[in-house]
């Protein structure tokens, strides 16, 4: 069960409590939502519909919140629901709506993730280049990382993007003829940088919306000093011979596009947990050794019961795996793809938190069973949603470092 349908759910029972007891069932939110309390103690997900809506039709919130725990216990999935405060819903799932999420991860494979949320959107992505000549500088480097990951993350949305190099009358029109939305990518040091980060007008000749997203200056900063480096080290290309490919991809992308960025190559250059893509692909290197393994002992998915993953942390690893398609859409509708590069970040903490409490492997002299197959099934769906993140951002998931 993802969020999404327990979010539909919750909205359904609301409407059915509502009407049973002769009221207004339209004073529902048309969306309702639900999130993941900070404390797990809180349930699995928690939901305020019964804070908006009780007032409206003249109940205490925390009445309608009861009658709705009542009620959404009952269903499938659900296994505890209680009521907190003034009438917030905390909900814990079942073992059974955790395995629904892990097949959907598989069936999904490198679409898992992906959404119809800007289905039909037309969009322009523009480059308008640094007056700089020579070699590309690293605040361009961040400008074209950071458009490219955009266009990745608005496609997988459901966008259909196009790639411009902004020229002549277009960007000073700030138009892509027969876009929906035309968006502006302005490195530092591009003339326009000190515009807000974005700008959206409707245009009259065709109604495309323009964006302007307006970069920062990177430096590249020693560990011992935090100083900025000499000017001859500001090319991408002394960026690249000093990190490798994907550690300044993933640099230049993972914090907001608006924010300066330091980047420190003694942490970037490094096979360390201070580096962060280091931590990332090694947790994608260290399951698909995993599998090998697996394998090897006889270890096969077909033989899960997926039922009998009950373990906190394993549930804390499979619904932050489900965030995944959440953490899409707001990257999409917000132009901000450090989202996902944070999401990888939080996804391998909820890995490691579960891989140290619920080993996967037989044990010494134990046998392999169910239990084992059931927590490959798990890996197995870790290690997609990592390539899927990766992937939009540009970024390989090695199988061996």
């Amino acid at each position: 069960m993802t969020p999404a349908v327990l979010a539909d759910l919750v909205r359904s029972v609301a409407h059915g409590v509502l009407a049973d007891r002769g009221l207004d069932p339209s004073a529902l939110p048309d969306t309702v939502t639900v999130h993941r309390p900070r404390d797990p103690r809180h349930g699995d997900y928690a939901t305020n519909v019964a804070l908006q809506t009780g007032k409206k039709v003249g109940v205490p919130p925390r009445d309608l919140a009861e009658w709705l725990a009542e009620e959404l216990s009952q269903r499938p999935g659900v296994r505890t629901v209680d009521v907190a405060g003034p009438g917030f819903v905390n909900l814990w799932l079942g073992a059974d709506a955790h395995g629904e999420i892990l097949t959907q991860v598989l069936v999904g494979g490198k679409r898992f993730g992906s959404g119809q949320q800007l289905a039909g959107c037309r969009i322009s992505i523009d480059l308008l280049p640094a007056t700089r000549s020579g070699p590309l500088h690293l605040a361009g480097a961040r400008q074209v990382a950071v458009a490219d990951a955009l266009d990745r993350i608005l496609t997988f949305a459901g966008a259909v993007v196009t790639r411009e190099q902004a020229r002549g009358d277009a960007a000073n029109d700030g138009r892509t003829p027969g876009c929906d939305v035309s968006i502006h990518v302005l490195g530092a040091g591009s003339g326009n940088a000190g515009q807000p980060m974005t700008v959206a007008a409707a245009r009259s000749a065709d109604s495309t919306t323009v964006e302007v997203l307006a970069g920062q200056q990177v430096s590249l900063v020693q560990r011992v000093a935090r100083r900025p480096l000499t000017q001859r080290r500001t090319t991408i290309v002394d960026m690249v011979e000093a990190i490798g490919l994907d550690a300044t991809r993933y640099a230049l992308v993972r914090s907001a596009f608006s924010s300066p960025l330091d980047i420190d190559l003694d942490v970037w250059s490094k096979r360390t947990d201070d580096n962060p893509i280091f931590v990332i692909q090694y947790a994608h290197a260290r399951l698909a050794s995993l599998a090998r393994n697996a394998a090897d002992l006889g270890i096969s998915c077909s033989d899960a019961r997926l039922a009998l993953l009950g373990h906190h942390r394993e549930g804390e690893l499979i619904r932050t795996l489900v965030d995944l398609p959440r953490v899409v859409a707001q990257a999409a509708v917000l132009r901000e793809p450090h989202r996902v590069a944070r999401y990888l970040e939080q996804l391998v903490g909820a890995y490691h938190s579960f891989s140290a409490a619920c080993p996967v492997l037989p044990l010494g002299d134990e046998r392999p069973g169910p239990l084992h197959a059931a927590r490959l099934v798990l890996c197995e769906a870790t290690r997609q949603v990592l390539v899927n993140g990766l992937d939009l951002l540009g970024v390989s998931a090695p199988e061996r470092l």
